[in-house]
């Protein structure tokens, strides 16, 4: 049976989860030229170097990431919520683009970078906390816990 406070709950934490890291980068990584690590972090190097959208290049380099977690963890109930995570959070880090100062909130480096990796990293423990992933490193990382027997903190 299907606990309903259960899900809404997981719901809710990778829906604001997915916001806050999708705040994160447009608000403090981008405006300052800083890459997060993975996927993230490519897709804004490409989005610097040949204008490509941040949040396409995020869903093309997490098929085959996903594809390979579908079939290491087993099967779609499993991936389900990353894959929820970063379709909000790909749709997300590109609509944010019109609604946020391209600017930023400070032309300082080193604030941008601490502040996007606050931000970031409560909305990473939200997701995680929720049974998601923010997909990419952080997938292949879920892969090696069940893999090895690892905790994520270890991988």
């Amino acid at each position: 049976m299907v606990n309903w406070r259960e899900t809404l709950s997981r719901l809710v934490l990778l829906t604001i989860g997915s916001l806050l890291y999708s705040l994160s980068v447009r608000l403090f990584y981008v405006p300052a030229d800083i890459a997060p690590s993975g996927v993230s972090g490519i897709a804004v190097i490409l989005n610097h170097l040949i204008g490509t959208p941040i949040g396409i290049m995020i869903l093309i380099g997490n098929i085959p990431i996903q594809l390979l977690a579908y079939r290491t963890l087993g099967g779609w109930q499993i991936v389900a919520r990353t894959v929820y995570v970063l379709m909000l959070y790909s749709l997300t880090v590109d609509l944010f683009a019109a609604y946020l100062p391209a600017a930023g909130i400070t032309d300082d480096k080193l604030l941008n970078t601490l502040y996007g990796g606050i931000v970031g990293g409560i909305a990473g423990g939200l997701i995680y906390r929720a049974g998601g992933t923010l997909g990419g490193t952080s997938t292949l990382a879920r892969i090696l816990q069940n893999r090895l027997g690892t905790s994520l903190n270890n991988t």
